[in-house]
């Protein structure tokens, strides 16, 4: 599976030669998201690759396939690792989590996941991807029939990403994203294997000379 990492205020593992992909920033469309889920390492360490001691898919209960010598709570809400300064670095041990999947611009058949972190899906009100997928709800979009750009906020310690819409998808781009949103390669990259179908609605998103604004 090709997955885009974040580390040190960069994105890696980005592809080549693709428009809309630097190090700093990234422009795509959100093919889907998964579901609001957890992750917890026995040794605080977090990695988006390597399995974790205990996880749940739907943030409520340890997933069926974590073993049972594994799970650390019969219950998301009652596990000692959700209480906040159960992590070293003062946080939750057990973190939220989504998994995005995700195209570029001129390649928009190839699927990449990228992982996002609580700190990117609750803060920065309408720049979070919380508070962003609120915004296109709002004016009755998806986010799989636009490009959004994702980019690294600053001054802040630990990496947080931030979303805003790019442009709406032409009509070609738009005929792909229809394919490709229910591959098996985009169902992969969430992690699930179920997917909201796309919303062909439209944009609500037009170009002035400060940026875009809403219609």
């Amino acid at each position: 599976m090709n997955r885009i990492g974040t580390s040190n205020g960069v994105f890696t593992g980005l592809p080549k030669g693709i428009e809309g992909a630097s190090r700093e920033e990234i422009n795509v469309v959100i093919l889907g998201a998964s579901p609001l889920s957890r992750n917890y390492y026995t040794d605080n360490l977090f990695s988006d690759v390597s399995i974790p001691t205990c996880w749940s898919s739907d943030s409520q209960t340890p997933s069926a396939n974590v073993p049972e010598e594994c799970k650390q709570s019969v219950r998301c809400l009652d596990c000692k690792h959700d209480i906040l300064g159960s992590a070293v670095s003062g946080g939750r041990a057990c973190r939220f989590f989504q998994k995005l999947a995700v195209s570029f611009e001129g390649s928009l058949d190839e699927v990449y996941q990228l992982h996002v972190s609580a700190v990117s899906i609750f803060g920065n009100k309408g720049s979070s991807l919380r508070g962003y997928s609120k915004f296109l709800k709002q004016h009755g979009t998806a986010a799989s029939t636009l490009f959004t750009r994702i980019y690294f906020a600053e001054d802040v310690e630990a990496p947080k990403l931030l979303f805003y819409p790019k442009r709406p998808l032409e009509e070609e781009e738009m005929s792909i994203v229809v394919e490709v949103i229910s591959s098996d390669a985009a169902i992969a990259a969430m992690g699930t294997d179920t997917y909201e179908g796309i919303d062909l609605t439209g944009s609500p998103f037009s170009v002035n000379e400060s940026g875009f604004t809403t219609t």
